[in-house]
This record gives structure tokens, sequence and C-alpha cells, in this order.
């Protein structure tokens, strides 16, 4: 054998077990990675928020405290049985608890500081679209096929994120539609409400890419971590440490698919008032809660400042026939003392102390 064959087959057994060998450290670290970091974030039921799990930012994720200490608790439509009904409410994730944590309903703290009897719909039911948020098509059924007849509440309270509430009362506005009783009832029977939210299935291969690839965005101050986490540095520490002055937010509070104008809010709001007078004729006061996004009420404490959106400030100087609950304004007031975690740090949505600072706030008769 000559000289240049056993040298060939020497370079080839190097490059071999070099190759083995990287591909052993590349298992190795994303199996790692996994374990003690990817894993927490993807499993079912994880208790993270959404922005950390769509970040694969593991460093940002703010631990909750469960449970319910509340003396009263609301009424999912599918366990309620008869009986007099005070409030209905239809919204998206922030009325099924999204965000998790202590006391995530703010229903509960209607019931508990009005003494009402609260029943929640959920919205994103197959009677509608699987797994999309409708709860003004939600309301028209409700209205439309005679179940606000049957219950007879003394008020509905449409809540809406800010960020979808033109899609949902301007651009695809209708009040048409109706859904019979019975095949209502069957959806919300088998139907049972989770705080979970969706995020991506990936392979630990790709979410160990994700996590390296993110975080390391994230060490050199990127505005936007991926499609769909964006990040402002905040001028100080308005949630708990660490990373307390560093706001994440989803990606549609940065590019709205529905540009905020004055035209669209008046419109809204004559919708609004369109829904309230259909209400009003069966004895029921509308409530409206635009919960404002999470950019737009910290997005004054940025730096440098953020103050994108005109949303809640046309809103309230329009004429209203329903009463709205300006959750900008009352939650601006809880920062302004110095009240960290209104939202939680890892998630798009509110903590308890959103819920208890509004309905400390507003009562119903």
């Amino acid at each position: 054998m000559s000289d240049f064959t056993v040298k060939k087959r020497v370079r080839y057994r190097t490059f071999a077990r070099i190759y083995i060998l990287t591909l052993l450290v590349f298992v190795v670290i994303n199996i790692l990675i996994w374990v003690f970091f990817t894993k927490r974030l993807l499993s079912p039921g994880s208790r993270i928020g959404d922005l950390a799990r769509l970040s694969y930012l593991v460093k940002i994720s703010q631990e909750r405290e469960m449970g319910i200490n509340l003396p009263r608790k609301h009424v999912a439509i599918g366990d309620f049985t008869e009986g007099k009904v005070d409030m209905i409410t239809v919204g998206d994730s922030f009325s099924m608890g999204g965000g998790g944590g202590k006391n995530n309903y703010y229903q509960d703290y209607i019931a508990s500081r009005n003494n009402f009897t609260v029943v929640d719909f959920q919205s994103n039911i197959g009677a509608l679209k699987p797994g999309i948020f409708m709860p003004v098509n939600l309301l028209a059924i409700l209205y439309n096929n005679g179940m606000l007849d049957r219950l007879k509440p003394r008020y509905v309270l449409l809540e809406t994120a800010e960020r979808a509430a033109l899609e949902r009362l301007v651009d695809c506005f209708s009040f048409q539609d109706t859904q019979s009783l019975d095949r209502l009832f069957f959806y919300y029977q088998e139907y049972k409400p989770t705080a979970k939210r969706q995020t991506e299935i990936s392979t630990f291969i790709d979410a160990g890419k994700k996590f390296i690839n993110y975080n390391i965005k994230d060490l050199f101050s990127a505005k936007r971590i991926n499609d769909n986490v964006y990040r402002l540095k905040l001028q100080k520490s308005m949630f708990s440490e660490p990373y307390g002055d560093r706001l994440y937010y989803i990606f549609d509070e940065e590019k709205p698919g529905v540009k905020v104008t004055s035209d669209k809010l008046r419109t809204m709001n004559n919708n609004l008032n369109f829904i309230a007078g259909k209400l009003a004729k069966k004895n029921i006061r509308l409530v409206f809660m635009p919960v404002v996004s999470k950019l737009n009420l910290y997005g004054a404490y940025a730096d440098p400042p953020r103050n994108d959106s005109i949303f809640f400030e046309d809103l309230r100087k329009l004429p209203k026939k329903y009463l709205f609950i300006d959750t900008k304004a009352l939650l601006r007031d809880s920062l302004q003392r110095g009240e960290k975690d209104i939202f939680y740090k890892d998630d798009t949505h509110w903590s308890w102390k959103a819920s208890q600072k509004i309905f400390d706030t507003v009562r119903f008769n």
C-alpha cells in the first residue's frame, strides 16, 4: 500500500472522528438546553408566560402565585344550571384567565365586589370558529337566539384586547349572527375552558437553535427578538427583577393589523351605541371593557418614551350609551403610584393586580 493511500485513509478517519465528535457535541448541547431550559417552555401545562415561550427567553419567566382566595367566583356557562344572573361576560383570552396565576379571572372580582352572579361565555368555541376569539359575534348570537331572554342578565360586559377591538367592532362588525339554542348548549356542554395558550411545537434541536439565537439577540438589546416578540428598555424597573426594566410585548402591538384612526374609533363607538340600544330594549346595560395593550400602558415609561396610540384618548371624548371601563386610565394610575407587575413580565396578559384595581374602582348597582 502506497504512502499516499495510507495518508488518505488517515485523513478520512480523522475527518470522520471530528465529524462524529462535532455531532455528539451538538446533540449533547441541544439535549442540555432542552433539559434545563426549553422543556420548561414547551411542556404541556407550562405556567410560563406566552411571551417567554414565543421568545425562548426562559430567564424572563415569572413565577406566579396560584389559587383563588376571593369570596365569590364566576360561573362558566357550561357549568351554570339555573338562577338569577346579574352579569354575562363575553370576551377573549383575558376573559378566560389568560396569564394564569392568583385570582386570574377578572369576573371573580366583579362577583365578589358586587355580590353578583357572573356567567361567562367563552367566544372561541366550535359554534363560531374553533380557536378564534369572536366575542362580538357571540354576543349577537346570544341576542338573536333568545339566550339573553332566557338568562335575563342586568349587565352584559363585552371585553376585547385593544389590539383587536377595531377589527372586531369595525372591519368585521356584524350583529346578524345566530345559532340555535340547542346547538349552542351542546358546544358549551362539551367545551371546557382552560387558560392554556397555543405555542409552536418544535423538536428539541429546533428549540435549541431558537433558544441560542433569541437569547443572543436579547443580550445585544435587540428591539425585535423574533417575528413574535418585541422589546423596549424602560426608564425604571416596573416588573419584578431580574430584568424588571425591560418591556416585552407581542408583535401586533407594534404593528397592528388595523390602523387606529379617529374615524374608525367613531365608527366603533357608533356600533357600540347600536349594541347598547338593542340590549336596552331587553333592560340590559352594556359594559364595554377594552383591555389596554402592554405597549400602550407602559410606552410612556420607555427610554425614549413611546406614545403611539390614540385609542383611549379619542374614545373618552365620544358620546356613549354604554358604560365604558377605561382600563388605561385606571392602570396608569397604579403605575404612577409605583405598583409593579400590573402585567406579567413574560406574558401579554395582565396580573390579578389589574383586575383588583379596576373592580375596586368600578362598581355596579
